[in-house]
């Protein structure tokens, strides 16, 4: 790094080969937006890309292509999750709604006390079920958490 002076205030200008993380989250979800001008970005979307992008980036072997490898993992997630993404596709079978519909019913199905609980306080299941279907609980944990329970799907 090598300082800049602008007025009273002295910055840090990254020179031409060090890359930030930051740098590249960006890039990599601009190019994302551009290649999927239907979906563009939708705020969380860096949270399911973040621990994609800390695996490939601490990994010593190849650290080098982190930011490839990356770009190339979120786009075939993504693949998957777009129609939840799509507000358009919100109320539709693939939808965001039809997730959280589908979860409700694995939740009377494998825990009807539960499923009965939250129905008696009139808990809808969109207030809990919407981040965790659309950030695949990358918000809701600790990274490690979040690795472990990726590594697990």
């Amino acid at each position: 790094l090598s300082p800049v002076c602008l007025g009273s205030r002295q910055y840090q200008r990254r020179v031409h080969g060090e890359r930030k993380h930051s740098d590249i989250l960006t890039r990599i979800l601009m190019v994302f937006a551009k290649l999927n001008p239907g979906i563009k970005y939708v705020q969380g979307m860096n949270e399911i890309l973040s621990p994609i992008y800390y695996v490939f980036s601490t990994d010593n072997t190849d650290k080098q292509w982190a930011e490839a490898d990356s770009f190339y993992c979120f786009m075939n997630l993504m693949s998957h999750l777009n129609d939840r993404f799509v507000s358009d596709s919100d109320t539709s079978q693939i939808g965001i709604i039809a997730c959280i519909n589908e979860l409700d019913d694995i939740l009377k199905d494998e825990d009807l006390e539960l499923w009965k609980c939250l129905q008696e306080q009139n808990l809808d299941s969109r207030y809990y079920a919407f981040r965790y279907l659309s950030l695949l609980l990358s918000m809701e944990f600790e990274l490690p958490d979040v690795l472990r329970l990726w590594d697990s799907f």
